[in-house]
């Protein structure tokens, strides 16, 4: 279970009647595993350990990887809008990866240098693929659901082609787009809501 805190508009607590996300693991007496997303080495222990447990006993095993999703689903979804305390402490938290190489460093491991040549070496072969995947003139998509649709009716073309009057007047739409992309003058807003909304009010402009 990525345990990445995406319904961050509820509160864990409020979300289910359990404790844990994989408390459902109880019903079927299996196993689980509560791992610390930023330690990379525990992990990858409880991961193999998992491996080992399914393939020697052939029983369900469960793991919790309690991490947290730094930024939204895309670029209009914001999690301060819902949970800033929660957020501004995720914006100024290391990430994994920078966790562990601290680590490794502190111990005498590796050193920047290592870590450095690491980031470069993985960018470079990124731009590498980015490179071969243009030579493709298009994405050949394979159907999957073919077999599965066999026997389902398909829908009657000629009532699919019928003209459905969808119109409303623009003069109304312009009045909701307006409320509708306009913020309270008494209230402070985070910059990023404030962007969002002025550019929805300038598309609306350019429709309407």
């Amino acid at each position: 279970m990525v345990n990445n805190q995406i319904g961050f508009t509820t509160n864990y607590l409020d979300a289910r009647s359990s404790t844990y996300c994989t408390d459902v693991a109880k019903v079927t007496l299996s196993p689980c595993i509560h791992v610390n997303a930023d330690d990379a080495e525990a992990v990858v222990h409880a991961t193999v350990f998992a491996l080992d447990f399914r393939m020697q006993f052939k029983r369900d095993v469960f793991i919790d990887l309690l991490g947290y999703r730094k930024y939204g689903h895309n670029e209009g979804d914001e999690p301060r809008f819902t949970q800033p305390k929660l957020y501004k402490a995720i914006a100024s938290h290391s990430n994994p990866r920078d966790i562990y190489a601290q680590k490794l460093i502190d111990q005498g491991v590796i050193d920047y240098d290592y870590v450095s040549a690491l980031e470069k070496n993985y960018k470079a072969s990124l731009e590498t693929e980015l490179v071969t995947s243009r030579k493709e003139d298009k994405t050949v998509i394979t159907p999957f659901m073919q077999k599965a649709w066999k026997n389902f009716p398909k829908a009657k073309v000629k009532k699919m082609k019928l003209t459905v009057d969808t119109s409303y007047p623009k003069q109304k739409l312009g009045l909701i787009s307006k409320v509708i992309s306009s913020l309270p003058k008494d209230k402070k807003f985070i910059r990023k809501i404030s962007r969002l909304i002025e550019a929805r009010k300038q598309m609306f402009e350019i429709i309407t």
